[in-house]
């Protein structure tokens, strides 16, 4: 408990090849914790910028929160 597969380094940075995973990771967790789409969004935009190695492109970040409340409709039988 406590370790999650796709998370950030000991120095809080996202190494290149693993963000992808890491920010959809910590994208279903703040949607299995009912967090809005759009505070989704600026999560992961924040967590691009500041601790990814190589930040992806914005509109990339903004698909992985549009698709987290999809993934949440899909669970609960609403989509």
């Amino acid at each position: 408990h406590g370790r999650w597969k796709h998370q950030p380094d000991a120095g809080g940075k996202i190494p290149h090849g693993r963000q992808h995973f890491t920010l959809v990771s910590i994208a279903g967790t703040l949607a299995r914790r009912g967090v809005c789409p759009e505070a989704i969004e600026a999560c992961l935009q924040v967590v691009n910028a500041r601790q990814c190695e190589r930040p992806g492109p914005p509109e990339n970040i903004k698909q992985i929160a549009r698709s987290s409340s999809l993934w949440m409709a899909r669970r609960e039988g609403l989509g």
